[in-house]
């Protein structure tokens, strides 16, 4: 197991000690980044649709998997966040949970490509495999 330097150990006792107050911003990179070449391969970051003003940054943590996103009920329109998913896609794996706002899921994909694009989407709407297909071949072009 690797050790932890001096700066790192530090950020943590902070941490445990006032487990309320957030580390500086670049300290909670610091830490992030350590979580992510401990883990391996496999980490996956979770935002929100309506907290993703750090996306950018987020992206740089080398080794990140990718971005997993949550759509809210107050989440901007999804055609809105086209441009925000496009860049995440040229750089990394996108998957969203679409509890919400799915009704507008099938203006959006035929923007999207398929390839690092993972869609959640609640059995309350697509209850099989099949209909899922049916959906994607309806509405996600297999050429974006």
């Amino acid at each position: 197991m690797k050790r932890l330097g001096r700066a790192e150990t530090g950020l943590r006792e902070q941490a445990k000690s006032h487990p309320l107050r957030p580390l500086p911003a670049a300290g909670l990179r610091r830490e992030t980044n350590l979580a992510v070449r401990h883990l391996g391969p496999c980490v996956v970051f979770h935002m929100h649709s309506t907290g993703l003003q750090h996306f950018r940054q987020v992206l740089r943590i080398p080794g990140l998997a990718g971005l997993q996103m949550t759509i809210e009920a107050n989440s901007p329109p999804l055609p809105d966040l086209l441009p925000v998913f496009r860049e995440i896609l040229e750089q990394s794996r996108l998957l969203l949970f679409l509890d919400h706002r799915f009704e507008e899921l099938s203006a959006l994909l035929p923007h999207l490509p398929r390839e690092g694009l993972y869609l959640a989407i609640p059995a309350s709407r697509l209850q099989t495999e099949a209909e899922f297909l049916q959906f994607a071949k309806a509405h996600w072009p297999a050429d974006v």
